[in-house]
């Protein structure tokens, strides 16, 4: 942020990007293939290491800001997990998979 609070055309193209990617959001596309991505975006993304689909943020719970910059930003999956985090590997099922069958090594209670 530091590189784009003193340049006002850098600030302008910042929230132009954010913008268009949150509409593609609310749309359920989340994606890296804009413009927006290639001529703004590119250096963060990079940052996060190039080819990032998935973050998991384990810790307490993250501001909704926080996360929906994520989103628009990275271009990948955020997901807020946790409390019993040991599970996530075992209980984790990805948006339009199949969830399969019980798992035996361990038990998931839910309670209301």
């Amino acid at each position: 942020m530091e590189k784009v609070e003193g340049n006002a055309l850098k600030s302008f193209l910042l929230r132009a990007a954010l913008e268009r990617k949150e509409k593609l959001l609310k749309r359920g596309k989340i994606t890296t293939q804009t413009i927006w991505d290639k001529l703004v975006l590119k250096e963060f993304q990079e940052a996060l290491g190039g080819k990032t689909h998935m973050i998991f943020c384990t810790s307490a719970p993250i501001s909704a800001d926080v996360m929906t910059f994520f989103r628009r930003a990275s271009g990948a999956y955020v997901f807020e997990v946790y409390g019993q985090t040991e599970s996530l590997a075992a209980a984790m099922t990805l948006p339009l998979e199949y969830g399969g069958g019980k798992k035996n090594f361990y038990m998931l209670r839910i309670v209301n």
